[in-house]
């Protein structure tokens, strides 16, 4: 297996599948657009680009293997914006019809160990067909907006961290990300807002919603919250009794998902400026 591994910049990379320019039981409409095309357009514009991380999706059929969906992060040695924070790239790809290509920029704090990015209409997440001929215009400029979106970006943050958050702001928030983005999830259970309250590293404690935003980023990711599971279970006699167990929340390991919950957390944080 390792004759399919590359080392760039000390990331390992399937270069098997971001090389792979033919596509996996497609119709002649299908246009591959390699992953590594689109690095060579970055490259272009932003030369010391870094690939900081990398997934692929595992494949059941031994054909499928090369064309399958794959992700990539892309930091920038000159995107840094405030408070230990970057701007990265996220790439989404396949060549087997399962995804289009999807490129979306966002802010990652390098303290946080979740890995999520923020984003919003700083800069828009570009979707590309398949079927597109003219695709490479949609790359250009987005790497030509690229700067403007770090300026707003880094405005952003500014402007979260200079919103002062009292007890009961930080009390609504947790409910609001408990009731909306949490406890929907997680089936035949509940977990208590409060808990979100508590900073989990030094460096997310204080009265600011840039803080509280992180705080609960990492919670959302990393799991380990309490749930409350309750169940009711008949003894012999048939008497009914209440069943209280608590477990924990789990790691949310599906990136698509991770980024998801991540814009839904940032709208929130928006409306509380």
């Amino acid at each position: 297996m390792s004759d399919l591994l590359i080392n760039d910049n000390g990331r390992l990379v399937r270069q098997d599948i971001i090389s792979q320019t033919q596509g996996y039981n497609t119709s002649e409409r299908y246009i591959p657009i390699p992953t590594q095309s689109v690095l060579d357009i970055i490259k272009e514009v932003e030369p010391d680009y870094k690939i900081v991380g990398f997934n692929n999706a595992n494949v059941r059929k031994a054909d499928k293997q090369s064309f399958q969906k794959h992700a990539m992060m892309i930091e920038f040695p000159n995107a840094n914006l405030s408070d230990g924070t970057k701007m990265n790239l996220v790439l989404f790809n396949s060549s087997d019809r399962s995804m289009s290509l999807r490129i979306m920029a966002g802010a990652i704090r390098m303290v946080c160990n979740n890995g999520m990015i923020w984003a919003d209409s700083i800069m828009q997440e570009e979707r590309i067909r398949h079927t597109n001929k003219d695709w490479q215009h949609t790359i250009y400029d987005l790497m030509n907006n690229f700067e403007k979106s770090q300026i707003k970006a880094k405005e952003t943050i500014e402007a979260m961290q200079n919103k002062y958050m009292s007890y009961s702001d930080e009390n609504r928030f947790a409910e609001r990300v408990a009731e909306e983005l949490i406890n929907p999830n997680i089936t035949g259970s509940l977990i208590d807002p409060r808990q979100l309250t508590v900073a989990q590293r030094p460096e997310d404690t204080g009265k600011n919603l840039w803080h509280n935003f992180n705080k609960l980023q990492e919670y959302l990711s990393n799991g380990g919250l309490d749930r409350i599971i309750e169940k009711t279970e008949e003894d012999e006699d048939g008497q009914s009794s209440l069943i209280t167990t608590i477990s924990k929340t789990h790691k949310i390991t599906n990136e698509s998902k991770r980024i998801d919950l991540n814009k839904k957390l940032h709208t929130m944080a928006m409306e509380m400026l």
